[in-house]
């Protein structure tokens, strides 16, 4: 039997637990939540109407701030967003300060200052077919659609962060995020990096702000994504004057090699990217509830004046009734009923290979201007026109054959330095096929490039295979193809057009051979062969060079991230081999590794993790940096490398708020000659002690 309490006002029916009996009727506590999580044991048969909209994945999160704030990429040619995450609030954020440290898997070269431009060590070289002007030289800060995060609400969300040093070092990041309807989010982000340089002239102030926007219907059948990006890199440097005290304190101004031209060099980039993504499913994606109400008198009771105990029958079952007592104020009467509220699912047709399916465009408008001694402007409007038939949504349902078709767009006019001009338009046909299983998932894509100028003969094939090897998924295996032939960037025929060659240039062509192991959260291990053919790069005296040779390059990269109790080492180790370092330069060896404590103490009020950060890779003739052309070129005079790094880090956490502090490259204090250069004539920064905090608020 429940305790029922009736009085000559209002009384609330509970059940043994506490909680309000009907709590688990629609809307109870929840008012009209879209995107709520769904997953495979999570339907309305059990929790009565969530409407599904968006398929969300959920992953268990760390934080309180689950259910409240959810964060998902923008993925071109998608209809349903199927990973989740939330603001962590864990502090491992330690390397914070440069962002490219956090950068899982990539390790990079850098001139020395922080949010200058990085060399990636590990090459993806035939991982996505590109239209450009040049190589990304701000590789791992420049931020584009597919990296954004874009935020759905339910209650506001901000995050507040600011890091210093004592060499006058400034980050500070800003994030907004609030829903203006259940469906229909804005949100704001803005970050600083102002960090003076090494040299007597060379600092970096760089600014990036977007906005974005997403919505989507009650049915999610139309969709929604918009946003802008506006970012402006200013670097000062001098390229390594012999005069700087940095190169007499270190006895290297004897060295070959060292540029004293640049002299209060400097340069500009400014980007700005504006895109909307829409799609609209012409299938009912979600399930259909039908609802019935009946009211039943259980009880009556006359002339009750005041709090009486009343029980219920045996076979009352408050988790399947809403109770509660009305009185009527002509009469000495009250009347206990209870309202029956029921849901019939109306289940979906299952999933058919055959159905008018989901349709998208994008659009993407890019501006890259790049000032130095002259300018180099690109303007690029680009977009895509696509249908699939991957057009369910429910989360017991999955399309067993998915195909999608469509076609890339892209209208670009580039204007270089020395007046080299370039029209380009193209129109690539692109199409895949997912056949999607329980026990796995293989898929094919394939993209040509079609255009009337200087890209004519790019193309890519890319197949995957993924299997699980146990029914909870922790043991995933995973295997993949790519044949690419990549067409030249813009910047190599400027130069050829600048030296008065008349020499055309081909593909580049790659082949991509990959296996990966992946052990839930804990281990990634992949193994990768790569085959270079007509490789291209720059030479010193800004000379193009593409010899028509060829060569292997075979990557072992194993992520690891192992704890015991307060213990953890969160381990990347990559080997790298090319069988020809003229065609294909790269480090043999690089590591980094992180090994720290994870405490909660005060009861578990405040978290605190302290320990070291290792980081180290073998030596290798980097590429050099020239500020010039904003390109790296080809040199054989000064080696990088085989010089471990070190710092030491503490993070203290309370609540929302976390606070760190590190000491970095704090081998430096020891070292009488320390051969820290991450490039050529670019040293890494010395010791500095850094520091920031974190803030975040839901409310």
């Amino acid at each position: 039997m429940y305790l029922l309490l009736a009085s000559s006002t209002v009384a609330t029916a509970q059940n043994v637990n506490g909680t309000t009996a009907g709590r688990n009727i629609p809307h109870a506590g929840n008012d009209m939540n879209d995107f709520v999580g769904n997953s495979d044991t999570l339907n309305a048969d059990t929790l009565g109407w969530q409407p599904q909209g968006i398929e969300y994945h959920e992953e268990i999160p760390d934080t309180t701030l689950q259910h409240s704030v959810f964060m998902f990429r923008y993925k071109p040619y998608a209809v349903k967003i199927d990973e989740v995450s939330y603001p962590s609030l864990d502090p491992t954020g330690f390397q914070y300060h440069d962002a490219l440290d956090a950068m899982n898997g990539n390790y990079y070269l850098t001139r020395g200052v922080m949010g200058q431009q990085h060399l990636a060590l590990y090459q993806t070289l035939g991982d996505a077919l590109h239209f450009r002007l040049s190589p990304d030289v701000n590789t791992g800060y420049r931020i584009r659609p597919e990296n954004l995060w874009l935020i759905q609400t339910k209650r506001p969300y901000t995050s507040l962060s600011y890091a210093s040093s004592l060499e006058k070092d400034h980050r500070v990041m800003v994030s907004l995020s609030q829903n203006v309807m259940p469906r229909w989010n804005f949100a704001f982000d803005y970050k600083l990096i102002n960090p003076d340089g090494n040299y007597s002239n060379s600092s970096a102030t760089n600014h990036y702000l977007d906005a974005t926007t997403n919505y989507y219907t009650r049915d999610a059948r139309y969709q929604v994504t918009a946003g802008i990006i506006w970012e402006k890199f200013r670097i000062d440097e001098n390229g390594g004057i012999t005069s700087d005290s940095i190169f007499h304190n270190r006895s290297i101004r004897n060295e070959g090699g060292i540029p004293v031209l640049f002299d209060n060099m400097g340069s500009v980039d400014k980007n700005l990217t504006a895109f909307a993504k829409q799609s609209y499913n012409t299938v009912r994606p979600i399930d259909r509830y039908r609802k019935r109400i009946t009211v039943d008198t259980l009880i009556r009771i006359d002339t009750v004046t005041r709090l009486d105990t009343v029980y219920a029958p045996d076979s009352y079952n408050p988790d399947e009734y809403v109770s509660y007592v009305v009185t009527l104020e002509d009469y000495d009467t009250v009347i206990l009923c209870d309202t029956v509220i029921t849901y019939d699912t109306i289940a979906p047709f299952k999933p058919r290979v055959i159905n008018t399916g989901v349709f998208g465009m994008d659009l993407q408008y890019d501006r890259e201007k790049h000032v130095f001694v002259d300018s180099t402007v690109i303007r690029k409007l680009s977009g895509s026109l696509f249908w699939t038939n991957d057009a369910y949504m429910d989360s017991r349902w999955r399309n067993p054959l998915k195909i999608m078709i469509g076609v890339k767009p892209t209208l670009m006019h580039a204007y270089m330095y020395g007046g080299f001009r370039a029209r380009l338009f193209a129109l690539n046909p692109m199409a895949s096929v997912t056949v999607d299983t329980k026990i796995g998932m293989v898929s094919a894509s394939i993209e040509k490039n079609i255009a009337d100028n200087y890209y004519k003969n790019g193309y890519r094939f890319h197949a995957s295979l993924k299997a699980y090897l146990d029914t909870l998924h922790r043991h995933t295996i995973r295997a993949e193809v790519v044949f690419q032939g990549q067409d030249p960037d813009l910047i190599y025929h400027n130069l050829l057009a600048l030296s008065g060659s008349d020499k055309k240039l081909g593909v580049t062509n790659i082949q991509k051979f990959e296996a990966a192991y992946q052990f839930k959260e804990w281990l990634d291990w992949s193994v990768t062969a790569r085959h270079v053919a007509n490789n291209i790069w720059i030479e010193d005296s800004a000379t193009v060079v593409q010899n028509g040779g060829s060569a292997w390059l075979f990557q072992s990269r194993l992520n690891a991230t192992l704890h015991w109790k307060w213990f953890h080492y969160d381990m990347q180790h990559l080997f790298q081999y090319s069988t020809d370092q003229n065609q294909l330069r790269v480090p043999l060896f690089a590591t980094k590794n992180s090994i720290y404590a994870d405490v909660k103490i005060f009861k578990g009020a405040l978290r605190a993790q302290f320990g070291i950060d290792l980081r180290y890779h073998t030596s290798f003739y980097a590429d050099a940096y020239n500020p010039y052309t904003a390109t790296f070129h080809r040199q054989n005079s000064f080696k990088v490398g085989n010089y471990l790094w070190g710092d030491i880090f503490i993070n203290l956490q309370v609540k929302r708020a976390s606070i760190f502090a590190k000491a970095g490259h704090l081998n430096a204090l020891w070292e009488s000659h320390p051969n820290y250069y991450l490039l050529p004539h670019y040293p890494g920064n010395n010791f500095g002690f850094y520091y920031g905090l974190i803030w975040k608020f839901f409310d």
